[in-house]
């Protein structure tokens, strides 16, 4: 009796002493029009905690906005939650209603207090396990003793229900004490996760992996691959990529924080088994997508070795089923891309006195006169008295150095766009083979007006697969990926790109017109410059093959082999063109920074790998033993050819040869060549019993 009093004390202030640091622990969380689901876990990986809650019970798709700094995860909790309790139980938070809204909930039907414990088949109680009465929010969680009390309608039905166990229902009768014992559910136990050299099982998986799958994936209107893992993955970090909605941007992950201090921390990526990156994982088509594995942990990356410091994301694409008849199947999206929390710019005649009391301060000369600000001040009271002539006169023989307009270049330069996203799929199998064939087509718009010819992003892609059962020891799969994307964006003077046109949409004086009086671009709001200046264009190929055997060679022992060939190609060229401005007499001049130039890359990229690996599994009393032997080899060639030339004969002829002026070109070669053996050794449920 005196060791169950001494146990008994020890669990209570365990509960206690949790409770009390869910109070002491401080974080700093921003997060803004969020899922109460996605402030829950990126609380969990930024602390110890763990939250336990039932969909049924709390509203997890509310959306909330939280901007806290140092403050207790018990205050956010009841920020985000005012209508709910919460308990730590060793590092789990359960999250119950109250008890008032359990009250209102059951009304004014008679009720009864029922109880009980809730057990596993070991007769071990279950922390936490969700009881629910059925079509209602009234609820409750079991203690660290598995026991439960709560207040029923007459006649209701009980719901009992924890991660990884059978949920089950009960009605409740005369009696007001119930016992439940879960049992564990094996399904999702069996469930098979693709990890590293071939699959395991979810009950011997010892290394922290997260699976995204199909369920999870599917309908989700996204252009890239990184876009549909948002929201997905406890724990993952995306950050938006330099440029906001740059056309082909995508947004960069990680998943275990920054863990360099300069640079960045990318996974490693393996498509269908084949060691990838980053850019080939956004050229795939989401829809193609079957399920993503995450390897977080230093155990679940090990067989990669140096190749996956930062973690690794195992890409399982789509194939066909057999005995199954043709399925043709088409998804479309069309979505209204619009620039937000753009910044507010002041008027002209706010904006001519501060420049003048900025001058007089630094013992300057003003820049505006006092009959330019009248005119500047009657414009805006009165718009459209003044012709474009009078807006914009003529001083010192050119346009625009008295121009007197009251333009707001947030909304001259910024426009919404409407990008477009096609895919048709056709899958099926026979008795001994499976195939599945897809196309799609992505087009995205930039928001900048004048260049949406020079501003936007294109993927095509190809994708198809068959496998055939050449015997009953021997299965036969070939895959085949190709991609190209294209992406376009203005040169700008100095080859600046489209950042520059950022500037200037953010920069540029607002007493400045969009047009000159006759009719033509004009120098200061560099239009002339984005709709003349020419074009960078970035055209990329990717193709990959495929060619895998398995091979049953007896009870519990496998292999397979697969042989891989993919090449990348890029074609990428900055076309320069001198822009000019026009003047009130006719006569035009060079704008600073343009001129006619070209610059030129192609790179090739070649890579080949075999790899194979045998596998040994055996079950016996319960346990499970597997012993994998592998072994990999690959060779990657990349050669890459650049060069420039200035002055062009022919300003819309891209070739160097044409060039008058300066001309360079220079060529690189890189070899690199790998092998590696690999040897996994598995033993689960073996239990070792001291006494």
């Amino acid at each position: 009796m005196r060791l169950v009093l001494i146990l008994l004390t020890v669990m209570l202030f365990r509960v206690s002493a949790t409770e009390s640091l869910a109070q002491e622990t401080r974080i700093n969380l921003k997060m803004e029009n969020s899922t109460v689901k996605e402030v829950l876990k990126n609380i969990e990986s930024r602390s110890d905690f763990t939250f336990y809650y039932n969909d049924n019970v709390i509203d997890t798709d509310k959306r909330v906005s939280v901007n806290v700094e140092n403050t207790s995860i018990s205050d956010i909790l009841a920020t985000i939650l005012p209508d709910c309790s919460f308990k730590v139980v060793n590092r789990n938070i359960i999250i119950t209603e109250k008890q008032q809204a359990v009250s209102a909930a059951v009304g004014q039907q008679s009720e009864k207090t029922v109880s009980g414990i809730v057990l596993d088949e070991n007769g071990e109680p279950v922390i936490g396990a969700n009881v629910v009465v059925k079509g209602t929010a009234v609820g409750t969680v079991t203690d660290v003793d598995g026991r439960f009390s709560l207040k029923v309608p007459e006649g209701a039905i009980l719901t009992i229900s924890y991660i990884g166990y059978i949920e089950q229902e009960l009605k409740v009768g005369t009696s007001s004490t119930l016992n439940v014992t879960l049992r564990e559910d094996t399904q999702a136990l069996d469930e098979v996760v693709v990890v590293a050299y071939g699959t395991q099982k979810k009950m011997n998986l010892t290394g922290s992996v997260e699976v995204v799958g199909s369920k999870e994936l599917e309908n989700r209107p996204v252009t890239s691959a990184s876009a549909l893992l948002q929201g997905q993955v406890a724990g993952m970090t995306f950050s938006t990529p330099s440029g906001g909605n740059t056309p082909g941007s995508n947004m960069t992950l990680q998943i275990r924080g920054q863990a360099a201090l300069s640079g960045s921390t990318p996974p490693l990526v393996v498509i269908d088994g084949i060691p990838s990156d980053m850019a080939a994982f956004n050229a795939l088509n989401p829809n193609d997508i079957e399920s993503v594995s995450v390897l977080k942990d230093a155990a679940a990356t090990a067989v990669y070795g140096a190749r996956a410091p930062y973690g690794v994301l195992v890409v399982n694409t789509k194939m066909g089923k057999k005995n199954e008849k043709p399925v043709i199947s088409y998804s479309g999206n069309y979505g209204v891309v619009t620039p937000v929390r753009v910044p507010s710019m002041v008027d002209s005649y706010t904006f001519a006195l501060v420049r003048n009391q900025a001058a007089l301060n630094s013992r300057q000369a003003v820049l505006f006169t006092d009959d330019r600000i009248d005119l500047i001040l009657d414009n805006i009271n009165n718009p459209g008295k003044y012709t474009d002539y009078e807006l914009n006169p003529v001083v010192s023989g050119k346009w625009e150095d008295g121009a007197a307009y009251n333009n707001d270049f947030i909304d001259v330069w910024l426009r919404s766009s409407f990008r477009h996203q096609h895919d048709l799929s056709v899958r099926g199998g026979g008795e001994k083979s499976s195939y599945f064939v897809s196309a799609a087509y992505v087009y995205q718009p930039g928001n900048l007006n004048f260049v949406e010819d020079t501003d936007n992003y294109r993927r095509f892609n190809i994708n198809g697969n068959v496998t055939v059962d050449v015997a009953d020891w021997l299965k036969m799969t070939y895959r085949a990926r190709y991609s190209n994307e294209i992406t376009k964006e203005p040169t700008t003077e100095y080859n600046a790109g489209r950042s520059r046109l950022y500037s200037y949409a953010y920069g540029c004086w607002p007493v400045f017109p969009v047009y000159n009086p006759d009719g033509s671009l004009t120098g200061y709001s560099r239009t002339a410059v984005a709709v003349n200046g020419g074009e960078r264009k970035n055209d990329q190929h990717r193709l990959d093959n495929i060619l895998a055997f398995d091979f049953s060679l007896a009870k519990g022992l496998t292999a397979h082999v697969d042989g891989t060939w993919r090449m990348n190609f890029q074609d990428y060229q900055a076309l320069q063109k001198p822009v000019y401005g026009s003047m009130p007499s006719g006569d035009t001049y060079l704008i600073d920074g343009t001129e006619s130039r070209l610059d030129k890359q192609m790179a090739l990229n070649q890579y080949w790998t075999v790899q194979a690996y045998a596998a040994y599994e055996k079950e016996f009393s319960g346990h499970t033993f597997r012993l994998q032997v592998g072994g990999q080899a690959e060779e990657n060639n990349y050669r890459l050819l650049s060069g420039y030339g200035k002055e062009l004969f022919i300003w819309d002829l891209p070739a160097i040869t044409i060039a008058q002026g300066d001309r360079s070109v220079s060529d690189t070669m890189i070899g690199r060549q790998l092998v590696s053996l690999v040897v996994l050794t598995i033993i689960t449920r073996i239990a070792i019993c001291l006494s």
